[in-house]
């Protein structure tokens, strides 16, 4: 009975051991494994190996685990339900086999769910990175041994998928677009990150699919110099626009010469008076670009020329706005008010507010007085969406009875920032 007993534990300390291997190795993320593999731990390149093909390692632990229960409950249920029943005899207890079988049974359950399941998988979680170290040559050779019961499992279970109608994934380990939007979200709900950190990952992954035409400057508001028509009061306004680069164009806008910096303006004023500055000499070759470009390829192209302005273009040669190297930047990390456009924009007057999004329906209505219903709403991002019809974009207005809405910065989940004007 002893030794029963022995090959018992021993068998559940093995699932327990598998089951711990499989937490553990589920752990390890390519990162995890990237940092490992760099500072040299001494099973790395064996753990790097596991964790290849996960459909491999998880059958061969499942096969493991398996046998191990089968054999364990093969051992109690022939063995110890006799010398259960032997022993109760002696004390003028009778109990019917199959009593004395359900019995063990449940006991050899819960010993192999507390030490063959939870605690394995509790110590695994804690120390997932040491015990992946260490469970990876033993899960490695396990997988040579059981190749052929792993290979007569996959064969079975895609079988059996295809019989369905279900197309077995050949990448199970992928992570989508969506996937890390969750996480995001989720972390800052937990704290890890604070929502600015959380709005600014979301635009990264909103960057790609932005186009030259959704930020640009329209080319009715753009400043610019026509070079017929240069005179000492045109020049003086344009260095008191507040504007580092000024488009230079002939005749009408459609004919881009180029960019004049400010900043050469001025030095060029150091030696000379501003009639005589040859403002020709100064211009910039114009970087022109489609409507259509993407803000990633737009970016990359303006590091590489060092330019922050570029002209927008549609196919018929017709000039649509500019994009700044601000523009691109505002669309990672939000609306950037320099000294001008915050007293321009957020202060004009005291009827217009800069809002975020994430302002409480609470804190509006202690700031302004205006009551919104808090029940419905948590923060001002819902309550204005609650307003539209569709999913607005930057620069859609909300008009209400107190005031009219206009969206300054918007996700794909959420109003980042608005502008409140109020109805005097």
């Amino acid at each position: 009975m002893i030794i029963i007993l022995l090959i018992i534990l021993v068998l559940i300390l093995v699932n327990g051991f598998f089951a711990a291997s499989e937490m553990a190795l589920v752990s390890i993320t390519p990162s995890d494994l990237h940092r490992i593999k760099s500072e040299g731990h001494k099973n790395a390149l064996i753990l790097e190996k596991v964790t290849k093909d996960s459909t491999r390692y998880l059958s061969t632990i499942q096969v493991v685990i398996t046998f191990a229960g089968f054999l364990s409950s093969a051992f109690a249920g022939n063995s110890l339900s006799g010398d259960f029943i032997t022993l109760l005899g002696k004390i003028n207890i009778v109990v019917p086999e199959n009593i004395a079988v359900i019995f063990i049974t449940i006991v050899l359950s819960f010993f192999t769910l507390v030490f063959g399941e939870l605690v394995p998988k509790r110590i695994a979680l804690a120390k997932s990175e040491g015990f992946a170290l260490v469970a990876a040559p033993i899960v490695y050779v396990s997988m040579i041994m059981f190749k052929p019961f792993v290979s007569l499992l996959t064969l079975s279970t895609r079988g059996v998928l295809k019989l369905i109608g279900i197309k077995p994934q050949n990448d199970q380990d992928a992570i989508s677009e969506n996937d890390i939007k969750e996480m995001i979200v989720y972390g800052h709900i937990k704290g890890l990150y604070q929502t600015e950190e959380k709005n600014m990952m979301q635009r990264i992954f909103q960057f790609d699919d932005l186009t030259a035409d959704m930020v640009m400057t329209p080319k009715i508001d753009v400043i610019g110099l026509n070079i017929d028509q240069v005179s000492n009061q045109l020049l003086q306004s344009i260095i008191k626009s507040h504007y580092s680069r000024i488009p230079v164009f002939k005749g009408s806008k459609d004919h881009i010469l180029g960019v004049i910096l400010i900043k050469d303006v001025l030095i060029e004023l150091e030696n000379n008076d501003l009639k005589d500055i040859n403002l020709k000499s100064l211009i910039r070759k114009p970087i022109i670009i489609q409507k259509n470009t993407k803000l990633n390829i737009l970016l990359k192209k303006m590091r590489e020329t060092s330019q922050h302005l570029v002209f927008v273009f549609d196919e018929n040669d017709t000039l649509e706005g500019i994009v700044t190297l601000e523009d691109i930047v505002e669309e990672i990390i939000g609306n950037i008010y320099d000294e001008h456009d915050y007293y321009e924009e957020a202060q004009k007057d005291i009827f217009t507010y800069i809002i975020d999004g994430e302002m409480t329906t609470q804190e509006f209505e202690d700031t302004l007085g205006i009551t919104l219903d808090k029940l419905l709403y948590k923060n001002i991002s819902e309550f204005v969406l609650h307003g539209f019809k569709d999913y607005p974009k930057k620069g859609d207005s909300l008009e209400l009875f107190f005031g009219e809405f206009f969206v300054l910065e918007v996700t794909d989940t959420e109003i980042v920032q608005l502008k409140l004007k109020l109805k005097e």
